[in-house]
């Protein structure tokens, strides 16, 4: 079974990582947390859990579940509670932003506590996951980093000074392959009474669009694997030339402006009016990755208003755009 290829990549790590696994009480994650406990010293297992309090007291009794298990395995148990709903409402953001934001919050916090700089924060995200998300990411407009949905392991970077380490052992394992294994092991899990709700967006791809694909090809989620891992590569060398262009610009540029020693990157109007469209627009999707941690949110239109303030003759003084800050100066280019 391919879930022996997480167990091998678990034991190429040093032997005194810290595993911090996000356990929310499903099928995905109580497996993962199986499969850990399986192949590493309890002592360096953690668990932690968020309970978004969105399902009432289903919610609550995820997080009883979770906690009962860990007790009687004797692993230590990070729990936090956020009232999802009420902070998206307030924030103005949905309810799927909202939890992410939180989660990585609680994720960083726990993260700091445990000892150790080899410590990784896992997660059960799992091929149909991707999927599901490319979908998402196409039907509502994207960039190639949306064309990857997930990163299989890297570092989140909370803020310029917060960051964790994280991994996804089951990036290319399908639900189907979770599900067998589950029965085959007698895993005892939660199930969200949510997910056959096709009114939240994600259930319908899941429950819908994905069984017409699977019409098509019925191996079609090999298939939209190898294509994503084709994109991840073409990706990160993009982002190694654009990131090297910036750098460039920031050492070449700063000298002449001190007053911007603390903006995060300052580049010539004339320089980026010399790169094509594409490098462009790449540019700019790779600033707001990089400010918001996420190209969650990153769009056609919003790439289009940079675009049009920057190679406008006419735009002059300061403009904030979706969280970024971005100030022309003359013929320089000045984002905050």
């Amino acid at each position: 079974m391919r879930l022996k290829k997480f167990q091998n990549t678990l034991e190429t790590l040093p032997k005194n990582t810290s595993l911090i696994i996000a356990v929310s009480g499903g099928v995905d994650s109580m497996m993962l947390l199986d499969v850990c406990l399986k192949s590493w010293k309890k002592d360096k297992i953690s668990v932690v859990h968020i309970n978004h309090t969105i399902r009432g007291a289903e919610s609550d009794a995820d997080e009883e579940f979770i906690a009962e298990f860990c007790n009687k395995e004797n692993i230590r148990f990070f729990s936090k509670k956020y009232n999802i709903p009420a902070l998206a409402k307030s924030e103005k953001n949905s309810l799927e932003a909202t939890g992410r934001k939180y989660r990585y919050k609680f994720f960083q916090e726990v993260y700091e506590r445990i000892k150790g700089k080899n410590k990784y924060i896992l997660t059960a995200h799992h091929l149909d996951d991707r999927i599901e998300t490319l979908i998402f990411n196409l039907a509502r407009g994207t960039t190639l980093d949306g064309l990857i949905a997930l990163r299989e392991q890297g570092i989140h970077e909370i803020s310029p000074e917060k960051s964790f380490q994280f991994f996804r052992p089951f990036f290319h394992i399908s639900k189907k392959e979770i599900l067998e294994y589950a029965k085959i092991c007698n895993i005892k899990y939660r199930e969200d009474s949510t997910n056959l709700d096709d009114s939240y967006l994600r259930n319908h791809i899941r429950n819908n669009i994905m069984q017409n694909f699977a019409k098509i090809n019925p191996e079609y989620k090999n298939s939209i694997d190898a294509f994503m891992e084709y994109i991840s590569e073409l990706s990160n060398e993009q982002n190694t030339v654009t990131k090297n262009w910036l750098k460039t610009q920031n050492i070449k540029n700063k000298k002449q402006f001190s007053k911007y020693e603390n903006s995060q990157y300052i580049f010539s109007r004339e320089d980026f009016l010399k790169e094509t469209v594409f490098f462009q627009k790449q540019i700019f999707a790779f600033i707001y990755k990089q400010k918001n941690n996420s190209s969650h949110g990153l769009s056609k239109s919003l790439i289009d208003e940079l675009l049009r303030f920057v190679s406008d003759k006419n735009s002059f003084g300061k403009k904030e755009i979706k969280n970024l800050y971005i100030e022309r100066r003359g013929e320089w280019i000045v984002i905050f």
